[in-house]
């Protein structure tokens, strides 16, 4: 066998190992997102989803990368202020990077998995003002934390079951529209997980 080849295999078999032996895990939910604080008197709970690919270190840690989004409507059509308030929609991105513990004994069945991180928010505020359409894009940092229940079914599938909690730190000097001050969400999903 060719040298070049030969240690192309090895590198490829090492490094198929490694992952295994680390598990990469690939995870998809759904589910619904509650808003609090001001922004909760503009809109309402709808529906959110979310991606995530996670790198577990040791049994107990884990790191892992996270993209969400949910669409929140309006709910009333007059806003805070006055009846020619506008009356958007929102739709919630989130990118977040996060650190998973789990503080139990990992078991065949069942698994209790802790999360904390940091990233961006991304608001896409789009409505109606005095009759005229308007949308407007802006970007907080955000904070989260949550809990999740994984069920294994089959060797390396499990289902998910999770709460997060998500604080948006969106003071500013020029307010969005709708003006809100710090806002968080309830974020309740059920999916999947698989490691690769």
């Amino acid at each position: 066998m060719n040298p070049q080849a030969l240690r192309l295999s090895l590198f490829v078999l090492l490094a198929t190992s490694s992952l295994h032996a680390q598990h990469v895990t690939l995870e998809v939910d759904g589910g619904i997102e509650l808003p609090f604080g001001r922004l909760a008197d503009s809109v309402r709970t709808g529906p959110a989803g979310g991606v995530g690919i996670g790198y577990e270190v040791s049994p107990r840690f884990g790191v892992a990368g996270r993209g969400e989004i949910s669409r929140l409507s309006t709910r009333d059509r007059v806003a805070p202020g006055g009846p020619e308030g506008p009356a958007p929609d929102l739709t919630h991105w989130q990118f977040v990077a996060e650190g998973r513990l789990r503080p139990l004994s990992t078991t065949d069945s069942g698994d209790l998995v802790l999360s904390g991180g940091a990233g961006v928010a991304v608001f896409r505020f789009a409505g109606e003002f005095l009759d005229e359409r308007f949308r407007s894009t802006r970007t907080y940092p955000t904070l989260r934390g949550g809990a999740t229940l994984e069920v294994g079914v089959v060797p390396r599938v499990a289902l998910t079951a999770a709460t997060r909690v998500k604080l948006v730190l969106s003071a500013e000097e020029d307010p969005p529209i709708p003006p809100f001050d710090e806002t968080w969400f309830l974020n309740l999903s059920v999916g999947g997980r698989i490691s690769l």
